[in-house]
């Protein structure tokens, strides 16, 4: 089955040339957004599933815990995750479309150690060093002997690296972590690529 492609100037080629796998990283948002909506055209909500995993979680801040729930939500990949009380993260209340569940502490540790809880790994979406909330979410990791694997979004066998890492483990429930947009600016951006690539290749809709 074939996948549609939209080019970097948001014009989708003609459907004779759907020759495409998935998009490079290259690709900017709209592109990736727009191709989306041609997606499910082919796939209604709910028929894309991944091959591995069962469910995708984060806690629901900006940056790549919000790219993993809007890629997740997008394709019909069931979502969830845990957060602070009052749906806390730096741009305001969380939306009420994310399906996350609100803990009794308004401290981003507590979701973060839920949600390393919860899973059974954790990937992570980093650029540069580990720090504060994403560092703390490798130490829970380690705390609690869960499988992690460290990614840079832009590494050019990002994607293959990922894929090997869950058939090397048993992963149902996937924890998306990293940094937030503010620590990180252009990191949703790249996550959101990053696992649109992914749960594609994962879904064995790309022939």
């Amino acid at each position: 089955m074939q996948i549609w492609f939209v080019s970097p100037n948001l014009n989708p080629l003609p459907l004779k040339k759907q020759k495409a796998r998935v998009m490079s990283p290259g690709f900017n948002v709209p592109a990736i957004v727009d191709c989306i909506q041609l997606f499910k055209l082919k796939f209604p909500s709910g028929s894309i599933k991944t091959m591995l995993l069962s469910k995708i979680i984060s806690g629901g801040q900006t940056g790549v815990d919000r790219a993993a729930l809007d890629v997740a939500l997008e394709m019909g990949i069931p979502a969830g995750g845990y957060c602070p009380k009052g749906r806390k993260a730096e741009d305001g209340p969380i939306d009420p479309r994310y399906p996350l569940q609100e803990l009794n502490s308004p401290h981003y540790p507590a979701r973060t150690e839920r949600n390393v809880l919860e899973s059974d790994g954790t990937l992570i979406i980093n650029e540069g060093p580990l720090e504060g909330g994403v560092a703390l979410t490798l130490k829970m990791a380690k705390k609690y002997k869960k499988h992690f694997l460290i990614i840079h979004p832009s590494k050019s066998l990002a994607v293959s690296e990922v894929i090997k890492w869950l058939k090397s483990n048993p992963i149902n429930v996937l924890n998306v972590a990293g940094p937030r947009e503010s620590n990180s600016p252009g990191i949703y951006d790249k996550a959101f690529s990053l696992l649109l690539r992914l749960f594609h290749d994962l879904s064995g809709n790309i022939p």
